[in-house]
């Protein structure tokens, strides 16, 4: 707006082009990232043993960040929906287990993962709250997949989100 009038952009090739919307079924989502986290996690807790830590120490250290986790991620208000869900748009493309994969392990679990490996340098007992941590994000997933399925049972299809926009889908079972 450089002589009072706002300047209108004439549009672009790339405005022409229609977004494909992402989606993401919510309980594949859950089956793709509760084994990546468990396994994550015990593998953590293993090298911690390993690694100089007594079992005990270990164990508890593990159960300390498994619970503390579980706790914030329990209170966490951001996955819970309160709009009722909507047939899904046409064109959507539901993503693979390889997508969700290589999407959603990132930065959490890759993060606290690299954390685990790194606190094997220092302490392993520290490695072994980290590897808690990532079996709280397991135990969650699951009981977010749990979730999922009492939903759609109740809605009577399969559950969806959109990945730009967050936007909840049922696509209805067929009869």
């Amino acid at each position: 707006m450089l002589d009072g009038r706002q300047r209108v952009c004439e549009p672009s090739v790339m405005d022409a082009v229609p977004v494909v919307p992402q989606v993401v079924r919510l309980s594949l989502r859950a089956q793709v990232l509760a084994p990546i986290r468990g396994g994550l996690s015990a593998l953590g807790i293993v090298a911690a043993v390993l690694d100089g830590a007594r079992p005990g120490s270990a164990l508890l250290a593990w159960a300390l960040g498994a619970i503390l986790v579980s706790i914030v991620l329990a209170a966490d208000r951001r996955g819970r929906r309160t709009t009722a869900p909507e047939p899904p748009p046409g064109e959507a493309v539901p993503e693979s287990w390889v997508q969700i994969a290589r999407t959603d392990v990132l930065p959490s679990t890759v993060g606290v993962a690299l954390l685990t490996s790194v606190a094997l340098l220092f302490d392993p007992v520290l490695a072994g709250v980290l590897a808690g941590i990532l079996g709280g994000m397991a135990l969650m997933t699951i009981v977010s997949r749990v979730q999922v399925a009492v939903a759609e049972r109740k809605l009577g299809g399969v559950l969806y989100v959109e990945r730009r926009s967050r936007r909840l889908y049922v696509l209805e079972a067929r009869p």
